[in-house]
C-alpha cells in the first residue's frame, strides 16, 4: 500500500495554472493526486456529466463495466486501487476536446504517475492514451485500437501499461459481446500484470562497441566470421533503395548476443570481410525487415545473404496482424520500454525529400551508436519471439 489515496472530489472551480476555459464550464474540477492506493491506475479520458455534476468518480452508468471488473478482483476505488482523468474538468461536448485542453493536463498526468509510482497503469479511452504519451511518442499515436490489449513496459515509469477502450464507448457497444469480451481480456491482463516482477534492464548503450579504427573493425569480423553462429545484422544506407547512381552502405553493426554488438564505418575492407560473414549459410542472421539488408547485399556488396533465420518484423506480424505496430521502434518500446533512441539521428536518415538523405552528414559517434542499437535490440527481439512461438 502506498498510502491512503485522499482527495476531495468536490474542489470547487479553481484555476489549474494554464487556462483551457474548460474550467470555466464544469461544476467539479478533480484535482491531482497526491497520494495513491495501492500499485493499481487507471487513467480515464475526462469526467462525464454525471461526475461533475456529483462530484464523484464512477458515478454514472458509463463506468458500471468498470466497477464490476474492480469488484470480480477485490479492488476498491481509493482503498487498494486509484482513479484519476487525463482531462480534469467535465467538458461541454464530449466529442470535441481539443489538443490544448489535453496539453493543459498532461503535466498534471505526468506529476501524478512520478507521485504515485504505479506498478500497473490502464489507460482507458484514447485521451488518455494520448495525453499518457504526449511529448513522449513523436511517431504516428494511431487510436487506441493499435495500442489495446498490449503488455507494455515503461521504462521512464517504471511500470507495466495497458490500454484498452473507455468507460463511455463500451457502454455503447454493451450489447456487443466480442467487444465486451475484448474489454475484460484486457482487464484481466493489466490485473495479472501485478504480479509480474517490473523489469530491470542495463543501460543498452554499454553494450555497443562503437569501431571507427578500419584494421580493428576487419579484426572484430574475423573473429565473427569464425566464432559466431548467430547474428543480428543492420545496415544504415544513404536511402530506401539502392538502384540509384551514388548510394551506398555508410555503416554496419552486428550483434552477437543479447549483451554484445558492434557498430562500424562500411570501408572496402570492412565490406570485403563483410561479404564472407554474409555468404555464410553456417551463421544464423536476424534483421527486422531482412528484405532492406538482403536488397542492399545484392546491390552494393554484389552477394545474397545466405543463413537468415529470423525477421523480427514478420514474426511480429505473426504475434499480432494489427496495422502499425511491427516495426522495430514500436516493438523496443512495448518490449523494452525505451521511447526514443533514435532522434539524434533521424534528421540525417529522411530521405522522404529526395532519393537521398543526409546520412554522411550524421556525427560518426551518433550514426555508429544507433546503428548498434538497433542489432541489439533486433537480436533481443528475435529471442523473445522465437520463445513466444516456441522455436
Amino acid at each position: 500500500m502506498k498510502g491512503f489515496f485522499s482527495i476531495n472530489n468536490s474542489v470547487k472551480k479553481s484555476g489549474c495554472g494554464i487556462s483551457c476555459l474548460l474550467n470555466k464550464s464544469c461544476k467539479t474540477q478533480f484535482k491531482s493526486l497526491n497520494n495513491c492506493a495501492g500499485d493499481f491506475l487507471l487513467i480515464t479520458d475526462f469526467p462525464s456529466k454525471m461526475e461533475d455534476k456529483k462530484g464523484k468518480k464512477l458515478s454514472d452508468i458509463y463506468s458500471e463495466t468498470i466497477l464490476e471488473n474492480l469488484s470480480k478482483y477485490n479492488l476498491q476505488l481509493d482503498k487498494n486501487c486509484s482513479l484519476t482523468y487525463a482531462v480534469k474538468c467535465c467538458p461541454s461536448d464530449s466529442n470535441s476536446i481539443s489538443k490544448k485542453e489535453i496539453d493543459t493536463c498532461s503535466n498534471i498526468l505526468r506529476e501524478e504517475i512520478i507521485s504515485c509510482k504505479p506498478k500497473v497503469i490502464l489507460l482507458l479511452g484514447e485521451i488518455a492514451l494520448e495525453s499518457f504519451l504526449k511529448n513522449r511518442w513523436k511517431k504516428d499515436l494511431g487510436t487506441i485500437h493499435k495500442w489495446r490489449g498490449l503488455k507494455i513496459y515503461d521504462r521512464e515509469y517504471n511500470c507495466w501499461v495497458v490500454a484498452t477502450y473507455s468507460p463511455a464507448w463500451i457502454q455503447e457497444q454493451k450489447q456487443n459481446e466480442i467487444i465486451l469480451k475484448i474489454f475484460k481480456n484486457d482487464f484481466k491482463l493489466a490485473i495479472s500484470l501485478l504480479e509480474i516482477p517490473i523489469p530491470s534492464f542495463e543501460d543498452e548503450k554499454q553494450f555497443i562497441q562503437i569501431i571507427t579504427n578500419e584494421n580493428q573493425a576487419c579484426k572484430m569480423l574475423e573473429r565473427i566470421r569464425q566464432k559466431e553462429k548467430l547474428i543480428a545484422i543492420d545496415f544504415e544506407t544513404t536511402g530506401l533503395r539502392p538502384y540509384s547512381k551514388g548510394h551506398n552502405i555508410i555503416s554496419f553493426s552486428i550483434a552477437y548476443s543479447e549483451f554484445s554488438c558492434f557498430s562500424c564505418l562500411a570501408s572496402s575492407k570492412t565490406k570485403e570481410i563483410l561479404k564472407t560473414v554474409l555468404t555464410d549459410p553456417s551463421i544464423k542472421k536476424i534483421a527486422s525487415n531482412m528484405k532492406y539488408e538482403h536488397l542492399w547485399a545484392r546491390e552494393i556488396l554484389g552477394v545474397e545473404i545466405k543463413g537468415w533465420i529470423w525477421d523480427t518484423m514478420l514474426a511480429s506480424h505473426i504475434l499480432d496482424n494489427r496495422t502499425g505496430i511491427n516495426g522495430l521502434k514500436f516493438q523496443v518500446y512495448t518490449n523494452f520500454g525505451i521511447i526514443d533512441y533514435s532522434s539524434k539521428i533521424e534528421k540525417y536518415l529522411d530521405s522522404k525529400k529526395g532519393i537521398f538523405n543526409n546520412i554522411k552528414e550524421a556525427p560518426v559517434e551518433d550514426l555508429l551508436l544507433y546503428n548498434g542499437l538497433d542489432s541489439l535490440f533486433e537480436f533481443r527481439l528475435a529471442k523473445i519471439q522465437m520463445k513466444e512461438l516456441y522455436i
